[in-house]
């Protein structure tokens, strides 16, 4: 996660004693890395076990004095809170929005967030969107393996969404959306 971003979803819960991050689609947990020194509370949503069990490695580093991480092993439309009173400041969405089914997890997410929580959708340039000689290429050979289709996993393909996440947002409670971007540049390191 760039630090501008990291800086920038650090700040909207300056003013809350013992903040709760939920991150949903969470994969290895890099996002709650980047940001679990601030929260009290850190629960970590992964469909997939492979991701789990990559995050629970990474639970050394993420447990501190006076926190509580939680992984979940569930998709983020079966996620169930720790408790009926417990509820996120800061939820954090990254490439992984595209393959949740976003009404149903913003109704719900309505219902397990603390009345000034933030919502961040986060995402950059996939593989499947560059248009640049290497992409093509990679992706080709993928789909020579696995066909045509984009998947997670072994069997769930993707479909895609065609509306703008800043209109899915804006129709839902979480409707005060801004936009921010930040240029990172990634570097290969044989």
């Amino acid at each position: 996660m760039p630090a501008p971003a990291a800086a920038l979803l650090t700040r909207s819960v300056a003013d809350i004693e013992q903040p709760t991050l939920l991150d949903l689609g969470s994969g290895t947990g890099q996002v709650p890395l980047a940001l679990h020194g601030v929260f009290a509370q850190v629960d970590i949503v992964e469909p997939n076990a492979g991701m789990v069990a990559e995050a629970k490695r990474l639970l050394p580093y993420l447990e501190g004095p006076g926190q509580t991480v939680r992984l979940h092993h569930a998709q983020a439309e079966h996620f169930t809170p720790p408790s009926e009173t417990w509820r996120a400041d800061l939820v954090t969405i990254c490439r992984a929005f595209h393959w949740v089914s976003q009404g149903t997890v913003l109704r719900q997410l309505d219902t397990w967030t603390a009345p000034q929580a933030t919502v961040a959708v986060m995402g950059d340039r996939s593989l499947w969107t560059l248009d640049n000689r290497w992409a093509k290429a990679l992706r080709m050979l993928i789909q020579e393996f696995l066909g045509d289709d984009r998947r997670a996993g072994p069997s769930d393909i993707f479909n895609p969404h065609n509306r703008p996440y800043a209109d899915v947002l804006a129709e839902s409670a979480f409707s005060d959306v801004q936009e921010y971007r930040f240029n990172v540049l990634l570097a290969y390191r044989p």
